[in-house]
């Protein structure tokens, strides 16, 4: 399932303190303290930026690899299938 950008950010995608790494301040690091934080939030409020077939693409759900970077969103993804932004 596919949903818009602006679906996307319906689910409220919460902002990196820690500083601006791209998509208006929300995305996380791969790494670091960053990482532990993502990896410690409800997997359901997880997204992953991956270079994927058709290029960069953020999916449901916390996934290592290929990852640009992670998203936390105040609002749970639904869908027991991963969800492409």
């Amino acid at each position: 399932m596919k949903i818009t950008e602006d679906q996307f950010d319906d689910l409220k995608p919460i902002s990196n303190p820690h500083g601006d790494h791209g998509w208006n301040g929300t995305m996380w690091e791969t790494h670091g303290a960053e990482l532990n934080f993502v990896r410690n939030q409800p997997k359901e409020r997880v997204w992953t930026l991956i270079d994927g077939e058709e290029g960069p693409t953020v999916i449901s759900g916390f996934h290592p690899v290929d990852a640009i970077g992670h998203f936390v969103t105040e609002l749970p993804w639904t869908e027991e299938t991963e969800v492409e932004v």
